[in-house]
């Protein structure tokens, strides 16, 4: 994973969640920070089942549960919701079980969520 993202350009790290399931810090979309988690290891099986991509922001709850159903009406592939804080996150999850071409799906799955991404910043953020 480290390599294709190198290889794609993406300045990110290496890190590991509070359960010590690793994950990438990502910069996306010219200078956004996002999140990828790997989810669904099965111990009969090698590798991870699914991913995620994950991107919250700090809005001191200023973005509206109207404007956030309102985005994901119009959206498939990603998701928006207002987190405890009322702050919006975006994510979207890509399912590897069954397999998949890891590479082209990747790449897919990457440009999608900076699409979403890019849209709901400038839709709903107006950033």
């Amino acid at each position: 994973m480290a390599a294709w993202l190198a290889a794609g350009g993406y300045n990110f790290s290496l890190d590991e969640d509070d359960e010590g399931i690793p994950l990438f810090r990502l910069e996306i979309a010219g200078g956004y920070d996002a999140l990828l988690f790997f989810y669904d290891d099965d111990p009969d099986q090698p590798g991870y089942e699914s991913l995620q991509l994950h991107a919250g922001f700090s809005t001191e709850g200023k973005v509206s549960l109207v404007s956030v159903n309102d985005w994901n009406y119009g959206y498939r592939f990603a998701k928006v919701y207002l987190s405890g804080e009322l702050d919006p996150v975006i994510e979207s999850d890509l399912d590897l079980a069954g397999g998949v071409n890891l590479e082209g799906a990747l790449a897919v799955f990457l440009q999608n969520f900076e699409a979403a991404f890019e849209t709901f910043v400038s839709g709903v953020l107006g950033e």
